[in-house]
């Protein structure tokens, strides 16, 4: 039972872009993290803005760091629910956003990255899960 996702970007306005335009997410509202807090909670000591965006079940919380590089070589994402896929990669694809297909004789898995290089897997319904394995 995950209560919500956190994840890194670089600016609010990639941030905005993305959630709202591309996944079509709620921004609900933003908060600052004052340096102490940030470097008690995350060893970071810089002050924080943090952006809240609703998708239709679930919330996200984004973290702007303007330094912020995503490593490459590493297995984190984001996995969003969507009636709308066809409509998440139209609208990406108008923005710039590179969606990845990978297929297989079953099925196939598809991701966007967003413009720091951060992945989300786009599903159509928590019922296309078989199991986290599948």
């Amino acid at each position: 039972m995950i209560a919500h996702v956190a994840v890194t970007v670089s600016s609010a306005d990639k941030a905005n872009e993305f959630f709202k335009e591309v996944l079509n997410c709620k921004f609900m509202y933003s908060y600052g993290l004052d340096a102490t807090a940030s470097n008690a909670l995350f060893g970071i000591n810089l002050p924080t803005q943090v952006y809240i965006y609703m998708s239709e079940e679930d919330w996200i919380e984004v973290f702007v760091q303007t330094a912020y590089k995503r490593a490459n070589g590493n297995f984190d994402h984001v996995c969003f629910r969507t009636e709308d896929i066809p409509g998440v990669v139209a609208r990406g694809q108008k923005l710039g956003y590179s969606f990845i297909r990978h297929r297989t004789t079953n099925k196939t898995v598809l991701f966007v990255k967003d413009k720091d290089g951060n992945l989300y897997e786009l599903k159509k319904t928590a019922s296309d899960e078989k199991s986290p394995l599948s």
